[in-house]
């Protein structure tokens, strides 16, 4: 199955996908191909991912977008050209409604500045090669941290209460106890994830994830959490409810 994402979904993926970056730095197929995968200490360094954490900005104020090219600078500098290029072209055409630059271009700060601009953007002559390149600089990405371990589930089965549920396949929202067969659907999503699809400020959602008993990861993972949309969608109406009484 085809995995296609849209500009917006990207940018909001990039951040969780650019923290792989540096355990995928000495990881992954085997360069002579071999077809090895896995960290050893006789891998060399993956120029494709070294090239992808690049952060030193070639593009140059001036230089326009002529040098910003997903092949030759590093994912951050090469949003950090967008966002500046754009920026200098929205303040003129609609200065009401461009917000001002981050003040430290990181990753996180920069992929916001683009999604808040997105309509804005969608409206400039950029846009087919600011979607282009996007697009390609999250495939890059992806494909460089495709071979990571997902997280393993932390979740006990509801119905014997000791196995543990696992997803048999990524991207699958079915999810099964081994020892008992019992199955269970769950969407598991990132809590920024969470916060776009069910209207809840982030910062809440963590709150929610801070509580012992409230909200729980489902899987676990170094730098990334997962969580049940359902449950979290549950939540978010029951605080809904309490907000009408």
């Amino acid at each position: 199955m085809t995995h296609t994402v849209d500009v917006e979904q990207a940018l909001g993926e990039l951040p969780e996908l650019c923290a792989l970056l540096p355990d995928a730095l000495t990881s992954g197929p085997d360069p002579w191909g071999g077809g090895r995968t896995g960290a050893s200490s006789g891998t060399p360094l993956r120029l494709d991912v070294l090239q992808l954490l690049d952060t030193r900005d070639t593009t140059g104020w001036l230089d326009g977008m002529e040098f910003c090219d997903p092949d030759g600078v590093g994912v951050l500098p090469f949003l950090w050209g967008w966002c500046r290029d754009l920026a200098s072209d929205l303040f003129d055409t609609c200065p009401g409604e461009v917000k001002e630059l981050p003040e430290q271009p990181t990753l996180t700060a920069v992929t916001d500045w683009l999604t808040q601009h997105l309509p804005l953007i969608r409206g400039t002559a950029q846009w087919p090669e600011f979607e282009w390149g996007v697009l390609r600089v999250h495939r890059q990405v992806r494909a460089a941290v495709r071979h990571l371990k997902e997280p393993s589930p932390a979740v006990p089965c509801p119905r014997c209460g000791t196995g543990p549920l696992e997803a048999p396949a990524p991207d699958e929202p079915l999810w099964v106890c081994r020892p008992c067969g019992h199955e269970v659907t769950i969407q598991a999503v990132t809590l920024r994830q969470a916060s776009r699809l069910v209207d809840v400020p982030e910062r809440t959602l963590r709150d929610w994830a801070s509580r012992p008993g409230l909200l729980s990861p489902v899987a676990e993972g170094p730098r990334r959490r997962l969580f049940d949309l359902g449950q979290i969608r549950r939540l978010a109406a029951e605080r809904k409810l309490r907000a009408m009484l």
